[in-house]
C-alpha cells in the first residue's frame, strides 16, 4: 500500500519501491525482479552489468519464512571484468580501511561516506516544515535533494494552517511520484519558565538566592520579578517541589542558567542558588536532571493533535516528545488506536535520563 511504502522512509537502508500487485506466479516473479533491476541501476544504486543479490521465496516473491539468495545481472553494458568496472567507478570499498559495524545493515568507513562513487545514501533525512520551504517549489527541492520525511512541528500553528502545508505536500509528492512520508511532531508536555513583570529580563549573578514558585497552568498568568529584597520566579510544573530534593539541579534556557535547589518551602516554593551570571527571559525551556517528571506524556492539546489531525489527515508517523517509559509509548498507542490510527508508527524522541534509562 502507499502507506507501506511510506513507512519505509524511516528504516536504515531501506529503499521502498511500490509494485501494483504482489506477483503469485514464477514468471510474475520473474518479471517484478527484472523490473526493480531495471530502477536500480536508473537510480545508480549498483554499476551497469553489474552482480546483484536477489532474496525471495522459494514459491512467492515472500522471503519471510523460506528465503532463497540468487544472483542476477543489473542491466547496462559494461567493459572488462565486472571486478574492474566495480574498482574504476569507485564503488569498491576500502577493505583495509577500519569500518563501523552496523547491527542492521553493513559495515562502512569514512573513505566510503566521502566517496562520489559510493553507493546510495543508507541514512534517512527528515526535514521541518516552515515558512522558508513550505511553498510548492521548495517541497520539491527538499525532496530532490534527498528529503525521506516532512516533519510537522505542532509546538507551533493551527490545525487549518498544517493542513494546508499537508494538501501542497501531498500535491507535490503525488507530481514527483515520490513515497516520502510525513510526520507529526507533538509539543508534548514541556517545563517552562512564566511570564516576567513588564516582559523585561531578569539579571541573575552568580551565588544569589533565587525563589522559585510551582505556578502549574497559570505560568502565563504569573510574572517574576527581582527587587532590592529577592527575586522570584515561577515554573509551569505543578509537581516541582514534590520531585526534586535539595541538591538538585534545574537548568533553564537549554542549560545556560543553572540553579542548584537549597531548600523545600512548602508544596509550591523552594529556594534555589544560582550557579552563573545570565540573563532569564519568559517562557524559557526546564529540564530537571536525574529527576523523573510526573506529568502526562501527552497532553490535552497532544490528544487533540494525533486523534483529529494525525488520525483523520492518515498521517504515517508520530515523534512523541518527552517519553521517559513503555507505558507512555502504550499510552500513545491507544489515543491513535481508539481514533482509528492502527497504521500510524511511534517514535519515541528521548529527551531526559528516565527516557535514557527505559529506552530498552
Amino acid at each position: 500500500s502507499d502507506m507501506v511504502a511510506r513507512q519505509c522512509n524511516d528504516t536504515f537502508a531501506l529503499r521502498s519501491h511500490k509494485i501494483d500487485q504482489v506477483p503469485t506466479t514464477p514468471e510474475e516473479i520473474t518479471q517484478v525482479v527484472a523490473h526493480l533491476l531495471d530502477e536500480c541501476w536508473k537510480k545508480e544504486m549498483c554499476p551497469p552489468a553489474s552482480m546483484v543479490i536477489v532474496v525471495k521465496g522459494v514459491d512467492s516473491c515472500w522471503a519471510d519464512l523460506k528465503p532463497v539468495v540468487a544472483l542476477e545481472v543489473s542491466p547496462g553494458e559494461r567493459q572488462g571484468t565486472w571486478w574492474d568496472v566495480y574498482n574504476d567507478q569507485g564503488y569498491s570499498a576500502s577493505l583495509d580501511k577500519k569500518k563501523t559495524v552496523s547491527i542492521r545493515c553493513n559495515s562502512i568507513s569514512y573513505d566510503d561516506i566521502i566517496n562520489p562513487y559510493a553507493p546510495v545514501r543508507k541514512t534517512k533525512i527528515v526535514c521541518t516544515m516552515g515558512p522558508k520551504c513550505w511553498d510548492e517549489e521548495n517541497m520539491g527541492k527538499l525532496l530532490d535533494a534527498g528529503m525521506n520525511i516532512a516533519r510537522f512541528n505542532f509546538s507551533h500553528g493551527s490545525h487549518e494552517a498544517h493542513f494546508e502545508v499537508l494538501e501542497r505536500y501531498r500535491k507535490v509528492l503525488e507530481a514527483k511520484k515520490s513515497s516520502a512520508a510525513c510526520l507529526l511532531d507533538t509539543k508534548g508536555p514541556e517545563i517552562r519558565t512564566a511570564m516576567l513583570k513588564d516582559h523585561q529580563n531578569i539579571e541573575l549573578e552568580k551565588g544569589q538566592e533565587i525563589i522559585v514558585e510551582a505556578v502549574g497552568d497559570r505560568y502565563t498568568e504569573f510574572e517574576g520579578y527581582k527587587n532590592e529584597t529577592e527575586t522570584r520566579i515561577g515554573l509551569s510544573y505543578s509537581k516541582l517541589c514534590q520531585s526534586v530534593t535539595v541538591g538538585n539541579r534545574i537548568l533553564i534556557a537549554d542549560g545556560t542558567i543553572v540553579l542548584e535547589v537549597k531548600e523545600i518551602v512548602s508544596d509550591t516554593v523552594l529556594k534555589s542558588i544560582v550557579l552563573n551570571s545570565q540573563k532569564l527571559g519568559e517562557r524559557k525551556n526546564c529540564n530537571l536532571p536525574g529527576v523523573k517528571v510526573d506529568i502526562p506524556v501527552l497532553t490535552e492539546k497532544d490528544v487533540e493533535d494525533l486523534q483529529n489531525f494525525c488520525v483523520k489527515h492518515k498521517m504515517d508517523y508520530v515523534a512523541a516528545s518527552f517519553v521517559q517509559s513503555g507505558a507512555d509509548v502504550d499510552f500513545i498507542r491507544k489515543t491513535l488506536d481508539d481514533a482509528g490510527g492502527q497504521n500510524v508508527k511511534i517514535i519515541s524522541k528521548i529527551e531526559n535520563e528516565a527516557g535514557l534509562e527505559n529506552i530498552d
